[in-house]
């Protein structure tokens, strides 16, 4: 009798663990990317990604900084709205965060800065997927891997 309560409880516990062990510090609810042009030749342009999380850990315990795509590191930064603070969020609030990519003008090209508008950076880890996100739970570092982005309509600066 106490043999199969044990094996009842061992079971319980080892399914739960299996399905609850896979916690995710936050979920990516949308990710997405817009290229801007510049409005003269030659002048340029960027790319915006823009994600949507949904937190499962409050802003004490979790910050979300950096972002890997194109073979460049890009920082990521919290939206904020109505004066609330960057890097401030509780436990299931849906938070916006965004980086942008430089695009070189023709003069930052054929500059001595070169070298620094074409740096490449290799990611800290490999990945399959569109970017790598870099995170801190804690002082403990975690990656988390975008699978794609909805593309949003090119904007030509007038």
């Amino acid at each position: 009798m106490i043999q199969k309560l044990l094996i009842v409880l061992l079971f319980a516990l080892s399914t739960s663990l299996f399905w609850f062990g896979k916690k995710s510090d936050f979920e990516i609810v949308s990710s997405s990317k817009q290229a801007f042009h510049g409005g003269r030749p030659g002048s340029g342009g960027s790319t915006k990604y823009h994600f949507t999380f949904r937190m499962k850990k409050p802003s004490e315990k979790l910050t979300i900084d950096k972002l890997w795509v194109n073979e460049k590191e890009l920082d990521l930064k919290q939206v904020v709205f109505m004066g609330a603070k960057a890097g401030n969020f509780s436990k299931n609030d849906t938070v916006r965060f965004t980086a942008e990519e430089r695009i070189a003008s023709l003069t930052e090209k054929l500059s001595k800065d070169k070298a620094k508008t074409e740096q490449k950076v290799e990611p800290p880890i490999e990945y399959e997927g569109a970017a790598l996100i870099g995170y801190k739970v804690g002082s403990k570092r975690k990656y988390k891997i975008v699978d794609g982005f909805e593309l949003l309509k090119t904007l030509n600066a007038p």
